[in-house]
């Protein structure tokens, strides 16, 4: 019984405390509020527009939020997850070698590149070749990777075990 209502306090509290760090918009700068109330309703509408898709791929890594530091760097908070590919034979590392898919991933003698969260093998460069109709044409290595949403699944089905 008692554990049962820790369980429920500090989901509660996690969910509150989540709400209240993604509810605080004061970290914008004059500058940027200046410049969101000087676009045009159809621009604004066109970045939520391509912007909806993106945010709802399936991702190699779990973020939680991403911020920019005063010295303009953009800070990731979140953690990685495995990636597990069949190329030639079993091949694991952590999503954390794209570097958020800035960079090629070294495994063994391989070189992978994420590209629209498609992971494929390439050169040390990290080349990917398009066709004409700008579909990569480097080859896939079967992917059974954890990725954001089988986390979730997860995560959801071990708090439905363990909370029911």
């Amino acid at each position: 019984m008692h554990r049962k209502i820790t369980v429920k306090a500090l989901t509660l509290v996690f969910f509150l405390f989540s709400i209240a760090i993604f509810a605080n918009d004061d970290r914008k700068t004059i500058d940027e509020k200046t410049l969101h109330t000087e676009k045009t309703k159809e621009q604004r509408e066109k970045e939520v527009e391509e912007y909806i898709p993106h945010h709802l791929l399936d991702s190699h890594d779990f973020s939680l939020f991403s911020y920019t530091s005063d010295e303009g760097e953009h800070i990731y908070v979140g953690f990685p997850l495995p990636v597990i590919l069949w190329d030639d034979g079993l091949t694991i590392f952590m999503s954390s070698k794209f570097h958020h898919g800035e960079t090629v991933a070294k495994s063994g003698e391989n070189y992978y590149k994420l590209d629209h969260g498609k992971i494929y093998k390439t050169d040390a460069a990290g080349t990917i070749i398009f066709d004409e109709a700008h579909h990569a044409t480097n080859t896939k290595p079967l992917d059974f990777s954890i990725t954001k949403n089988v986390f979730t699944v997860m995560m959801v089905g071990l708090l439905m075990f363990f909370y029911v």
